[in-house]
């Protein structure tokens, strides 16, 4: 069986890491390759040396992004709503269940400032990231920005070549249509939020 070339999913928490790890999964079936993934961020030792595919938050920005790698960046450009789904998942009671839609309320003024106080807190790690990895001009790096790639399946498509190293993106096309036949590739909560705090 054919094994992915090694490559590491470097995702800002909350831009899409597992949506891309369940395509990845059903692609790899679909395209004959062995699915080898890591399920820890910290690189659990109970993985293979081998394993095709790693993931990182990158928290301290210190992971080592040499040419000699491949890396798949997953980021939000919108800095607030990219913040407010990071508090909003820590702030979740059940955040370990799939697809769960839970939402604060920021009508209510101490919870929006709880959130803008998380997002102040966070906003240097959020720069440095992108400065780091999605300004990066790399052929080793590609970037994929969650809102876009939601609105966009070519970008999907894309990102999966790129993951496979394939230049049959017709044939990418038509396994996502029968991945979109059961799933669904959609942001699962929006989330409107108004920064006017009266004090």
């Amino acid at each position: 069986m054919k094994k992915i070339k090694p490559i590491m999913f470097i995702s800002f928490p909350r831009s899409g890491q597992h949506l891309l790890e369940r395509l990845a999964r059903f692609f790899s079936i679909k395209l004959g390759y062995e699915f080898s993934y890591c399920p820890s961020y910290s690189f659990c030792k109970n993985c293979s040396p081998n394993c095709s595919i790693k993931k990182d938050h990158d928290l301290d920005l210190e992971t080592d992004k040499s040419a000699k790698k491949r890396f798949l960046v997953l980021f939000r450009s919108n800095i607030i709503e990219q913040l407010e789904a990071w508090h909003r998942m820590i702030e979740n009671p059940n955040s370990n269940e799939k697809y769960n839609n839970f939402q604060l309320d920021y009508n209510k003024k101490t919870d929006l400032k709880k959130m803008l106080n998380f997002a102040n807190s966070r906003a240097d790690y959020y720069n440095g990231f992108i400065k780091k990895w999605v300004l990066n001009v790399n052929n080793n790096i590609h970037k994929l920005d969650y809102d876009c790639f939601i609105n966009d399946h070519e970008l999907i498509i894309e990102a999966l070549a790129f993951i496979f190293e394939t230049n049959n993106k017709e044939q990418l096309r038509l396994i996502l249509s029968e991945y979109l036949k059961t799933e669904q590739i959609n942001k699962k909560t929006k989330v409107n939020i108004s920064l006017n705090i009266e004090e």
